[in-house]
């Protein structure tokens, strides 16, 4: 790990602080929160990221930005801010990805907690105390929460919430609240998301309890069996969003469960989670939708998924995947009929007709041979938290299969033209 000191160089790429920084002084111990932000050539972005984290009202942080071998001058920015905040660590390693950067982070944190955000990213103003929070009262292995797709002139997109509000523990016993108040009624200490921008300042979160009749109906899961110390089976929330960001964990548990990032061209994050969730956490989720997942035509995310290619081949993923995750409940088993069905989506549509009509084929066959089905029907009530655009995305994929319609779907749904 490298620690940026010494005095400001010629080359040096400032970045402006904001005007009112929330002041710490760490005084030689450890940060309750550790927060791992892998970086590369992200200097169009990283002076908005960096305002957004050093703005969280709470304070008990460390920053732990990973250069991964930028080449525009993103790690010279954050040498100079390393400089300026004895809060914010950089590591600098030769470019190797997102995974091994996070993974990076991960061994480097000293925190009790871990959190992960992207270098292009939105965070409101109470995200990091409203997860705080929330796994403290709640006593989780992890917290997961939901998130808001804007575009990055901050126009929200859509929102993902898990569970409709408060803190919900996957046993029947809430912990704490959460309490969204309009924007004319914003107090000192306590704000809100506009419903229209990204101006992410949230909610707070009320230090109430409940009784065990009081606890919301959907904090019961009917087909999930105790576990340890009263905690049930988290069910399918836990498969909704799978990367680690919007999400707080307790780093001992995932030090225990030997949870990384698979180094791998896609599918990393999957891999990542799957790991954690074989482990058998303690979860909660909360319903903040304080995190801003940015969407750039050419992000990652994006481009992966640029027609069917060799080098970012799922199948080889998933493998690992299912050795991480020997399980094969049904919530699994769906979330990779589901990843599969996504695949095709968002991968055919920029590949030529006859190669989808195989990747089709491939697919059903990787879950004939792994013994993944049968699957619960998309319209299934089991899968809780489920959008309705999910389940009927999956539901086309899997009757186009069943009726055997896959070269008139892929002729309708692909843009290149057929090989032949």
């Amino acid at each position: 790990m490298k620690r940026a000191g010494g005095k400001n160089s010629k080359n040096e790429i400032p970045i402006p602080l904001p005007k009112n920084p929330v002041e710490f002084t760490s005084q030689g111990k450890s940060m309750k929160v550790s927060i791992i932000i892998p970086v590369y050539n992200a200097q169009q972005y990283l002076r908005r990221t960096v305002g957004d984290l050093l703005r969280q009202s709470f304070r008990d942080v460390e920053y732990i930005f990973v250069d991964d071998g930028s080449t525009d001058g993103s790690g010279k920015m954050l040498d100079h801010l390393a400089r300026k905040n004895e809060r914010v660590r950089v590591i600098h390693q030769e470019n190797g990805g997102t995974a091994r950067a996070r993974n990076a982070g991960i061994a480097a944190a000293s925190g009790e907690y871990l959190m992960f955000m992207d270098d292009d990213d939105r965070m409101a103003r109470d995200h990091v105390r409203e997860y705080v929070t929330a796994i403290e009262k709640s006593g989780a292995d992890v917290v997961m929460g939901g998130y808001r797709r804007v575009t990055p002139d901050g126009r929200v997109l859509f929102s993902r919430r898990l569970v409709k509000r408060g803190c919900h523990t996957s046993r029947c016993q809430c912990r704490c609240r959460c309490k969204e108040q309009n924007l004319a009624e914003q107090t000192e200490g306590t704000q809100c998301i506009d419903q229209k921008t990204a101006n992410f300042a949230y909610t707070k979160v009320e230090d109430t309890t409940c009784t065990r009749d009081e606890c919301h109906a959907d904090e019961r899961n009917e087909s999930s069996s105790p576990d340890r110390n009263g905690w049930q089976n988290p069910g399918w929330l836990a498969y909704i969003n799978i990367s680690p960001w919007a999400k707080i964990y307790r780093r001992s548990f995932v030090l225990q469960s030997g949870a990384h990032f698979l180094e791998y061209p896609y599918g990393e994050d999957i891999y990542f989670q799957m790991m954690l969730l074989a482990a058998n956490p303690k979860i909660a989720y909360i319903s903040s939708v304080s995190y801003g997942w940015v969407d750039r035509k050419e992000s990652i995310s994006n481009t992966i998924h640029k027609g069917i290619r060799k080098e970012a081949d799922i199948f080889p993923m998933l493998d690992r995947v299912l050795e991480a995750h020997p399980g094969r409940d049904e919530y699994f088993r769906y979330f990779l009929y589901r990843h599969c069905a996504y695949h095709i989506y968002m991968s055919g549509r920029e590949a030529d007709p006859d190669r989808l009509v195989r990747e089709y084929s491939r697919c059903r066959g990787w879950l004939k041979k792994q013994d993944l089905l049968p699957v619960p029907s998309p319209l299934s009530p089991k899968l809780k938290g489920e959008i309705l655009r999910d389940r009927i995305a999956v539901m086309v994929i899997r009757w186009t299969a069943r009726l055997h319609l896959e070269k008139i779907f892929a002729r309708m749904y692909c843009r290149s033209k057929s090989e032949r």
